[in-house]
């Protein structure tokens, strides 16, 4: 039960807005209404996620919702409803002891989310495919209970007793009962009953008529075709035409159209018109193609030659209620304004075993197929479109585009009026085609690209589609397309979306942000991933193809698209090597070097590995060099020139639970071979691809590890793995682990580590001068970040709150990028809301002339750094520091010689010691003259150089190539 802590009005009232029409209180309306309407108190984060699990994202969601499960925390609803969301995945994918297990609390809980029959149909299913009879009939005395009277619980029933025949425990009496509670589910809707063939037992195929039904005086001048498209049916056909041929409509044309059939179901249709005396008023026409053309080609063929007022299909291998064409065709005749009508069905096995492939609410649902329409929708709209599946949804939503939604209406809806054959060989269940590609694939492409062709003609008439168009009037997938012909206007979006670069679950796994909210992929990608620089797979990178091509942004549209007009067809590459200005020197070591991605601007860990490009290039390495994204051309330049070349590459960070991506991993084993490399350094301890690469291949592998897992516990949640994890990670795959401080080598305690640590270059700062500032002007306080909120933005603020209560003359400044963290904050100041000490300087790409007019460095950082290069950098400007006494900062500040170290967190301690700097122009002084020599003594390139010496070492040596 929700609580009134856990209701969130706000969100009850927005997502309901007949609620708030109606002004009453939301929190009493969902106790007393909405709960049992199936309204959701609050924004269900479950939900989102089942929205991605069925898209694509199963690899990260599915793990994410069964570790939810464990939480003890976690909202009863929430997880109510992922319990529902686990099952219905195993169900899909046939794991049925998975889905027994995940839905057995439904046997003793009184509330459950959601609150349908779904769940426990679904249960009951699960609990007949294990063989867990007694389970079974609990499930159904709870489904007999609460839903009596919905058709589900029948069929749940007529499910029970098919079981035990199936299981050899069936008699006579057993197929009489089934048979009984299958009438009655006609009988209570006004249909009539039906019977099977004496002596046989009931299944799809035994249900018959004893006695010819009454014929409908409805009929009398309104004839109806029935278009049944025929491949390789011998098996099933008969079934088929025995129900259309009992129909009480009796002004009937059943067109049979066979598809090239290889089998004998030629004929069997034609010993079957021959030996049945067809009833008055029914016609069997037999038409043949020469080779297979596909199902709605052969719709089509029907199509052409249909003379009936009204027109419909029907498979060859489903069963229809006699009835059905009878109530469909009424349905349109006594409502003038409707042109089109549906009916329901169910699916089942031969033995009759209902289910359904993706339950929801029901097991009854609407048949597309069972569109029935009047001649005037074939005059307007002509055929089907061509395609080998979902043709029949894309006509449905023509008929909606040209004659609106009001136009179409559905017969009996929850009375199954056909019954659905479930067999292994049925076009849903191929992988490439399988009903789930609706949501993700082939079946969602099109639908889309559909969708598209119907938003943008510029007339109803050109919704008009001929048997056999000239050109297609818009792109379908090449998996699905009978025959490819150009289309008529292709839609940027349906090339783009189509053309294998788009990739949905990569998408969500890269961009994890939006795991979270109910958002179509491609729609986001291409109205604002693209535009924001995001990548649309592992074989685009849209940073590296504008990098080369500035002139692809001109358009627009994604650069993607630009690739794909333009870049294919003159020979362009969405991904390339790049050369640098090095040439490969003969016989010299090959390393590949792997970073992480940089952005707009550079910080501390890109600074870095340019300090270790310089000298390992001087040192004679021939170096490769791959990026996730080339956002940064000054970056990129700088690279090439101490490289032999540079490669993009779109990949990712390790989390835990992570498949690696099998192309990404085969474009680095690429790399790997092409340019003989000897050994694979990554430049973080996140990566993962080209570390398994370098495994599979028995090529040695560096890590240089510039995080401290055990202090970050913002780095252990985006990775979803504990500290443990992390590091026994880098130890499994690291030959040599490189670690930018002691800090961090305590806590990869590894026996093959090299302490590397970051440098700085005092020479380039010399040009700062030490703090002898004039008596008149006012101390500035710095502190240099990327501005993110960690880096202990609020306590800077807070900090100069403390100055200023205590009258210190002094000016604070933030500097780096304007954030939206910085953003409100200037708001804040220009409101009076924060100190007037504090002011605001944007990024500097060069840090010495960030260090200009600076008189104090302070480092706040809210987690533990395993470095802290901005304090280096303020010592190399002969400048005092004050930071925290934790991480790695220990290591770089001699406290009370050249700076000071407080506790954490411990604000007026910064304050105190600032203040001390501030009165002593002398300290500062010492401290900064201190500080440059502790950085040139400890922090030189000559450092680097040495200890990057002894890691090429021991790769010559080999003594930790990977057995």
């Amino acid at each position: 039960m929700i609580t009134a802590e856990q209701f969130d009005s706000d969100w009850y009232l927005n997502t309901y807005p007949d609620v708030a029409a109606a002004g009453v209180n939301p929190w009493i309306h969902y106790i007393n209404h909405g709960r049992f309407e199936g309204r959701r108190p609050f924004q269900n984060r479950v939900i989102a996620w089942e929205y991605h699990l069925w898209r694509g994202g199963d690899r990260i969601l599915l793990p994410r919702l069964e570790h939810f499960l464990l939480e003890t925390n976690a909202i009863e609803q929430e997880r109510q409803y992922a319990i529902w969301t686990i099952a219905r995945w195993y169900a899909v994918h046939n794991e049925w002891l998975k889905v027994l297990n995940s839905l057995q609390l439904l046997l003793t809980s009184h509330h459950f989310y959601p609150s349908h029959a779904g769940p426990y149909l679904l249960l009951f299913e699960a609990a007949l495919q294990c063989n867990r009879c007694h389970t079974a009939k609990k499930t159904f005395e709870i489904l007999s209970r609460r839903f009596g009277s919905q058709i589900d619980v029948s069929l749940a029933e007529i499910n029970l007793l098919s079981s035990r025949i199936i299981n050899g425990f069936g008699d006579r009496n057993l197929d009489e009962s089934r048979l009984t509670i299958l009438n009655r589910i006609f009988l209570q809707h006004g249909l009539y009953t039906l019977d099977a063939k004496s002596n046989a037992t009931l299944n799809l195929d035994s249900l018959y008529l004893k006695k010819s039904l009454p014929v409908t005086k409805d009929c009398e001048g309104i004839k109806v075709s029935v278009i049944v498209p025929v491949y390789n049916a011998e098996r099933t056909l008969i079934t088929a035409l025995r129900s259309l041929c009992e129909q009480t409509w009796r002004n009937l044309e059943i067109l049979i159209i066979d598809d090239a059939s290889e089998d004998n179901t030629w004929q069997l249709i034609q010993n079957y018109i021959i030996n049945t005396s067809l009833q008055p008023g029914i016609a069997i026409r037999l038409l043949r193609h020469n080779k297979n053309l596909g199902t709605y080609a052969a719709r089509n063929t029907g199509l052409s030659v249909a003379e009936g007022d009204l027109i419909t299909t029907h498979d060859s291998d489903d069963w229809s209620h006699p009835q059905k064409i009878e109530y469909q065709a009424n349905a349109l005749l006594s409502n003038p304004d409707k042109v089109a009508c549906t009916s329901h069905w169910v699916r089942t096995t031969e033995n009759f075993l209902f289910s359904h492939w993706r339950l929801e609410d029901s097991w009854v649902y609407r048949n597309i197929s069972s569109l029935m329409f009047r001649r005037s929708v074939f005059n307007a709209l002509g055929y089907w479109d061509r395609v080998s599946v979902n043709s029949d949804t894309e006509y449905y939503l023509r008929i909606i585009k040209y004659f609106g939604g009001d136009a179409l209406t559905e017969i009996l809806p929850g009375v199954p009026l056909s019954f659905g054959r479930i067999h292994k060989d049925s076009l849903t269940l191929y992988d490439e085609t399988h009903l789930i590609t609706r949501y993700y694939g082939v079946r969602k492409d099109y639908e889309d690209a559909a969708r598209r062709w119907h938003s943008e003609i510029k007339s109803l008439n050109d919704l008009y589609l001929p048997e056999i168009p000239k050109v297609r009037p818009f792109q379908a997938p090449f998996a699905i397309c009978t025959t490819r012909k150009n289309e008529n206007i292709s839609n940027p979006m349906d090339l783009v979306q189509q053309s294998g670069y788009f990739d949905p679950a990569w998408y969500l796994e890269q961009y994890s942000d939006l795991q979270d909210a109910t958002v179509d992929l491609f729609e986001h990608y291409w109205k604002v991933g693209s535009m924001e620089g995001k990548d649309p797979g592992p074989l685009f990178s849209t940073s590296y193809y504008e990098y080369r091509f500035p002139q692809a942004r001109a358009e627009n549209l994604p650069v993607l698209h630009h690739f794909l007009t333009v870049g294919c067809v003159q020979g362009l590459k969405p991904l390339d090597v790049l050369p640098g200005n090095q040439l490969q020197r003969t016989g010299a070591l090959n390393l590949l070097i792997c970073a992480h991605q940089a952005g707009k601007h550079l910080y501390g860990a890109e600074r870095s590995l340019l300090d270790v490009l310089k000298v390992l290039n001087e040192l004679g390495v021939n170096l490769f060099v791959v990026l996730p994204s080339a956002i940064n051309a000054e970056y990129i330049k700088s690279i090439r020139s101490k490289v032999v070349a540079l490669t993009v590459i779109p990949y990712g960070w390790w989390k835990a639970g992570r498949i690696i991506n099998s192309l990404t991993l085969e474009m680095f084993k690429c790399l790997i071979k092409r340019f003989d490399i000897r050994a694979v350094y990554a430049n973080t301890l996140v990566l993962d691809e080209p570390l398994i690469a370098a495994r599979l291949l028995n090529i040695l592998n560096i890590v240089h590890v510039r995080e401290l897992p055990f202090a970050d516990e913002a780095l252990c949640r985006i990775l979803g793995a504990s500290p443990e994890l992390i590091t026994e990670r880098v130890r499994k795959l690291a030959d040599i682990v490189l670690v930018n401080s002691l800090a961090a080598e305590r806590e990869i305690a590894s026996s093959n580590t090299v302490v590397v640590p970051n440098i700085v270059d005092v020479s380039k700062f010399e040009s700062i001068h030490y703090p002898i500032a004039p008596e008149n002007k006012l101390i500035t306080i710095a502190l240099i970040s990327s501005n993110l909120p960690k880096k202990g933005l609020a306590d800077f603020v807070e900090l100069a709150d403390i100055l200023e209560q205590r009258e210190v003359p002094v000016i604070c400044k933030l500097i780096g990028p304007e954030t939206e963290y910085i953003k409100s904050l200037q708001i804040k100041k220009r409101n009076g809301e924060v100190s007037k000490y504090l002011e605001f300087n944007n990024y500097t790409a060069c840090p010495w002339q960030a260090l200009t007019n600076v008189d104090i460095v302070v480092n706040l950082s809210n987690f533990q750094e395993s470095f802290g290069r901005t304090v280096l950098e303020a010592m190399a400007a002969g400048l005092p520091v004050v930071a925290y006494h934790w991480g790695a900062l220990p290591e770089l500040i001699v406290n009370g010689k050249t700076g000071f170290l407080v506790p954490f967190k411990n604000l007026n301690s910064v304050a105190d010691r600032i203040i001390e700097l501030v009165q002593s122009k002398d300290l500062r002084l010492n401290f900064g003259k201190a500080g440059r020599i502790h950085a040139r003594k400890y922090f030189s390139e000559a450092v680097l150089r040495d200890r990057l010496n002894t890691v090429l070492s021991m790769v010559v040596d080999q003594t930790f190539l990977p057995q």
